[in-house]
């Protein structure tokens, strides 16, 4: 697909998607230091568009999260949305510069445009270019001969299937697939486990497109490592994003950034990066100015690129997206 196609379909989707969403308010309550606010089902109008249930139901999901909320009644505030409990149609809101408001009254969303930083990113020709590069690999993966060969030793109970798919990282691009149930984040937990201990000094960004699956894929590295007897290596993960399932991390909180640790900063110091999509996306800037020869000295050296790339669920985004 030609670049300038690429670009087109962007800034049309761009042109098309509403700046903002108003939801009525069935009630607010105060949940510790957050607020949690329960909209009315069915009642979403976006800019531009009438009210509908279909529109709301659509849009209450996890790419709400990390939007700015503001609210003129009854009183003026703004917070910005932690998380979106999509079955109770709720909204869970930090850092409320005021009480949100009640039963009756509109909230106003404004959600992360992630749209506009994959179009800043397609808008540098070079980096356009390097990406169009990619395309043809994936159709027709080639080898790798300076890739590591990993056989899973540490894990003899993997299937042979299994096993097999660990040969992937042979290859310059791969797919790895495999109906439900089949033990695909098993296996990729070992790969990726595997791979870090095969090459000492490589980096590995690990990707998915919900939150729910980067903690299933990175609960699976870091069993994997657990169970291979390599645990020096697992201080080495960390899980970006603000929104996790706590409890599956119990014991694991090795793997969550401390409070307040810059993105930056964490992303020089671990050797396995997890996130989701949307947040790489708008990490994208961040990670391509300080993998750059402009970069200071001491940030070039242990800064992106990855050596390993792992998108996990890649069927699920765009081209462009991905």
């Amino acid at each position: 697909m030609p670049i300038a196609d690429i670009r087109a379909a962007i800034e049309a989707e761009l042109a098309a998607t509403p700046e903002f969403y108003d939801f009525r308010v069935l009630r607010s309550e105060p949940d510790g230091a957050c607020w949690r606010v329960t909209l009315e089902a069915g009642y979403v109008y976006a800019e531009g568009q009438r009210p509908g249930q279909a529109s709301a139901q659509t849009l209450l999901d996890e790419r709400l999260e990390g939007a700015s909320a503001w609210w003129g009644a009854p009183a003026k505030g703004g917070a910005s949305v932690r998380a979106v409990v999509v079955e109770d149609d709720q909204l869970v809101l930090q850092d409320a510069s005021a009480p949100p408001p009640g039963e009756g009254h509109l909230i106003r969303i404004y959600p992360p445009r992630f749209l506009q930083a994959v179009a800043d990113a397609w808008r540098d020709d070079a980096w356009a270019r390097r990406a169009a590069d990619c395309w043809p690999g994936l159709s027709a993966p080639a080898a790798h001969p300076a890739g590591p060969r990993l056989d899973g030793s540490p894990f003899r109970w993997l299937r042979p299937a299994q096993r097999q798919a660990l040969g992937l990282v042979a290859f310059e691009d791969a797919f790895l697939w495999g109906p439900p149930g089949t033990g695909k984040t098993t296996t990729l937990g070992v790969l990726v486990a595997e791979y870090l201990d095969r090459c000492p000094a490589a980096r590995v960004l690990l990707l998915s497109t919900t939150n729910q699956a980067v903690d299933l894929a990175t609960l699976a590295v870091d069993k994997a490592l657990q169970k291979g007897r390599r645990e020096a290596l697992r201080g080495t993960i960390r899980r970006l994003g603000a929104r996790f399932d706590a409890q599956a991390y119990a014991g694991r909180e090795h793997l969550i950034p401390a409070p307040g640790t810059p993105s930056q900063q964490v992303l020089r110091q671990c050797r396995l990066a997890t996130m989701t999509t949307t947040r790489a996306v708008f990490t994208l800037k961040t990670l391509r100015e300080l993998a750059s020869p402009d970069a200071p000295s001491e940030t070039s050296t242990t800064m992106p690129p990855f050596d390993l790339v792992v998108f996990d669920e890649a069927s699920q985004v765009s081209l462009a997206h991905a």
